[in-house]
């Protein structure tokens, strides 16, 4: 039987044919044992590999043959399909997905990610609205206990973090280091997304459990002086001086 990896890239027809049988019913590719297979497919179910490698015309034809949206993930993290959508920011497949009765809030794996995490760390606006209409919790927590709303900060964008901010997502919700959402956009020098955090109320003289606070990250290695300055002024208008963080 030829490579199903050449089956997806080639031949639409042949998935056609066979989208119905065991092979393209399979958890993931290792339940198929005659197939040799690339590493990197080991821990991929079909319907999985083609989200993620925007596959569409494949994604179509086993979208078909799916029983529920939850089912046919990749085994080797234990993601879901529809994680899988949201992570590529694929808002066709995920509108789909939850149409079928996919699970909105079903974590991935040992990070206990959901889709929202995995949509608002990459800034995917339109997934992050669909999935909270479809009510994915924004208060949820992976292993690190952060949430959508933390992850979003990371990524800087800031219509993502107004949507979760109106959903009811906390503000300085605390990691299990007790790093906040303002923290982690300054780690990741979004000056625009610590701007907008400010300026919601965000705590700048927060004091991490490992002691570093957001003008401590500010300073750091590459002297973000653009950053100092803001965090720095923020203290200031709550009377806390520089010095004393």
């Amino acid at each position: 039987m030829r490579h199903l990896a050449a089956v997806f890239l080639t031949n639409v027809s042949e998935v056609t044919s066979l989208a119905s049988s065991d092979v393209f019913r399979a958890r993931k590719f290792t339940d198929i044992p005659f197939l040799s297979l690339d590493v990197e497919l080991n821990t991929s179910s079909p319907l999985s590999f083609a989200i993620s490698t925007g596959l569409g015309a494949i994604v179509d034809e086993l979208l078909l043959h799916l029983e529920s949206g939850h089912r046919y993930a990749p085994d080797g993290d234990l993601s879901t399909c529809l994680f899988v959508a949201a992570s590529v920011n694929n808002f066709v497949v995920v509108r789909r997905l939850l149409d079928l009765g996919a699970e909105v809030d079903v974590p991935k794996g040992e990070k206990q990610l959901t889709p929202l995490h995995a949509a608002a760390e990459n800034g995917c606006d339109e997934v992050v609205t669909l999935l909270l209409q479809h009510g994915a919790s924004p208060h949820a927590r992976s292993d690190s206990e952060s949430t959508p709303f933390y992850r979003a900060a990371r990524n800087g964008s800031i219509r993502t973090l107004r949507l979760l901010l109106e959903a009811g997502s906390e503000l300085d919700s605390k990691t299990w280091d007790s790093w906040t959402p303002l923290m982690e956009a300054v780690e990741n020098e979004q000056q625009q997304a610590v701007v907008k955090l400010l300026e919601w109320g965000a705590d700048p003289a927060h004091i991490s459990s490992t002691g570093d606070t957001p003008l401590s990250l500010a300073y750091g290695a590459h002297q973000r002086q653009h950053l100092v300055s803001l965090i720095s002024e923020a203290l200031s208008k709550r009377g806390v001086g520089a010095g004393a963080m």
